[in-house]
């Protein structure tokens, strides 16, 4: 069974494989069993988030098949990330606390990548009862955030052995800047939403020159999440036509051409999936290229439509959406 060696290097020259499998929303359970068929079908990328809440079941599937001989921890590939709430006090303190909360919840060692989640402090909710205070309500609560020295605290998660690089995610390319001119240790990884429909190409670009990964997370869109998008309507993205004429071209489905596409242009892409065949099915996209012009056809396919807008927020001066990319 081949395993994905196709990656992208880091900063730190580590390579940072090409696909992996994302978690968000996966329902308690489910998200164990598939990381353990997605280790058992070769991937070696995992990637989830201390707001998903389902670290420490990632980590009982990993440290399973460790423990069985399928996978060294050496060759896995394991991200996390900083959740504004776990910040909101503003100090390197609370940011190597977060890091170190994700480590042990994890139970694996250091994580390979440590990214902070969004631009945005999230003040803690008195009752406890949310992490997200004021969303049901249609009020989302936001605090002050020290960017600055928010990324001291990562810098210093890399120094004391916590993770070996670190990054920043949902982040636009003048936050992004903000972050790298005082950086230390500079962001390696950039994670944002990215799809056919919302192609990111100026800021993929952007980051490209600086020598950071990038991360498309819903590769495949948000089935059951409505875009926000000023244009006609538009159909699902694995039912757009022109993605099914290309997949039947290379007897694939949409799902695989569009993840082809994505690592063609040299970007790294976490589907989710707890379905164990279309686990597999998202790895199988390496034994096939996409032409020049079935790559162009695709690049017409972007309208800026996203699925992931964080109502309520936009008023937030770190809010990351008010800029072209």
């Amino acid at each position: 069974m081949a395993t994905i060696s196709q990656g992208f290097p880091l900063l730190n020259g580590r390579q940072m494989p090409a696909i992996g499998l994302g978690s968000w929303q996966s329902k308690p359970g489910d998200v164990e069993k598939a990381v353990e068929e997605a280790i058992d079908a070769g991937y070696r990328h995992i990637d989830t988030a201390w707001a998903y809440q389902n670290e420490a079941e990632i980590g009982r599937a990993v440290q399973k098949k460790i423990k069985d001989g399928v996978v060294k921890r050496e060759d896995l590939f394991i991200v996390s990330k900083l959740f504004g709430l776990q910040a909101a006090e503003n100090s390197v303190a609370a940011v190597i606390k977060a890091c170190q909360d994700s480590v042990q919840n994890l139970g694996v060692g250091a994580l390979d990548l440590y990214l902070n989640h969004g631009p945005f402090g999230i003040p803690k909710d008195p009752t406890g009862k949310s992490i997200w205070p004021g969303m049901a309500e249609g009020k989302p609560q936001f605090c002050n955030y020290d960017h600055a020295l928010i990324w001291k605290g990562l810098e210093a998660c890399v120094d004391k052995g916590l993770t070996k690089a670190i990054g920043l995610s949902n982040y636009n390319s003048k936050q992004i800047q903000a972050v790298w001119d005082t950086a230390r240790i500079k962001p390696a990884n950039l994670q944002v939403e990215c799809h056919a429909y919302l192609q990111q190409k100026k800021l993929f670009e952007f980051c490209k020159e600086k020598g950071m990964t990038f991360t498309a997370y819903a590769p495949l869109g948000s089935p059951g999440k409505p875009m926000r998008y000023s244009g006609k309507p538009l159909t699902p993205i694995l039912e757009n036509p022109h993605l099914l004429k290309i997949a039947k071209n290379h007897s694939k489905t949409a799902a695989q051409v569009s993840l082809r596409w994505f690592t063609q242009r040299g970007i790294i892409v976490i589907p989710k999936s707890i379905n164990p065949g279309r686990i597999r099915q998202n790895l199988d996209i390496f034994d096939f290229q996409l032409t020049s012009e079935e790559m162009a056809e695709i690049a017409t396919l972007d309208c800026n439509g996203r699925f992931f807008v964080f109502d309520g927020y936009e008023k937030e001066p770190w809010y990351p959406y008010n800029e072209e990319y």
